[in-house]
């Protein structure tokens, strides 16, 4: 046989020609990092899996896959960011001060409501400048409660007043929360301090009926020139406010429609600072 050499003999004496060397997919370039030989790719084999696999790192040149492979296999460490500073309930308020005392529509306020915010948040400063955002919440309204109790109120026991105080305390809240300046509103769940059952309303006080709506009227008119009376019973009749009762006889309004039983009037609205 002239090709002895590839051949082999088997256990039973039988020849078998010898099969060629299958050739390696994968060949260690260096520490970590494997040349694929069909594609040419680098790779590299993640640790800290159930089942390694392999990574391709996008790359046909060593050098390069060397680089890569050290920045996934040692990444450098990030740098820890510096804590923020707690912002302060002052911060808040004057936050809700310099964007002109927006509203929940970010309407700004004007008139006497505009009047109230801006004396409201003088006085809430002289308690609320200093302390953060995060220490805030229902046992603080309670300090300021105690707070102001301590230095006494204009009128009445002041459990109004402190209430109307919280709620424009609420309103800057709310607002740099929309502002993105704090993240949550501290005094959203505010405690109240006047009771239900002390709140009085004008309904309890109205004449029960006709009759004597006109006895009180009957003393208003005993002046000859007052026009009150005729304001009381214009107001208890039509429902009308006394600021709009006293836009009659301005501009047509108090005057009967032609050809109709309408009355033309003058509403106060929102721009004029009255509640409906």
């Amino acid at each position: 046989m002239s090709k002895i050499e590839e051949t082999a003999y088997t256990p039973q004496g039988m020849t078998q020609t010898a099969l060629p060397e299958k050739p390696k997919t994968w060949i260690c370039k260096a520490d970590g990092i494997y040349l694929h030989v069909p594609s040419g790719f680098f790779y590299w084999r993640p640790g800290g899996r159930k089942h390694r696999t392999w990574e391709n790192l996008l790359t046909t040149a060593l050098a390069i896959a060397k680089e890569r492979y050290a920045k996934l296999r040692y990444p450098a460490e990030k740098p820890v960011a510096e804590p923020k500073p707690d912002v302060t309930m002052g911060q808040v308020i004057r936050k809700y001060i310099q964007d002109s005392y927006p509203d929940k529509h970010k309407a700004k306020r004007t008139g006497q409501t505009l009047a109230d915010e801006e004396h409201h948040c003088e006085t809430l400063l002289k308690f609320w400048d200093h302390l953060t955002v995060d220490s805030c919440g229902p046992a603080a309204c309670d300090r300021y409660h105690t707070w102001r109790n301590e230095r006494g109120f204009q009128h009445g026991t002041g459990e109004r007043q402190l209430d109307r105080e919280l709620n424009t305390l609420n309103n800057a809240c709310r607002w740099a929360v929309r502002s993105e300046l704090i993240k949550f509103n501290p005094v959203a769940e505010r405690p109240r301090y006047q009771a239900h059952s002390s709140v009085h309303h004008c309904r309890e006080f109205m004449p029960e009926n006709a009759d004597e709506l006109h006895t009180l009227a009957a003393k208003l008119f005993k002046h000859p020139n007052s026009v009150v009376g005729f304001q009381l019973l214009f107001e208890a009749y039509t429902g009308l406010r006394t600021q709009e009762i006293l836009m009659w006889g301005q501009d047509g309004f108090g005057e009967v429609l032609q050809g109709s039983t309408f009355v033309r009037c003058w509403r106060a609205k929102g721009q004029h600072a009255v509640n409906p």
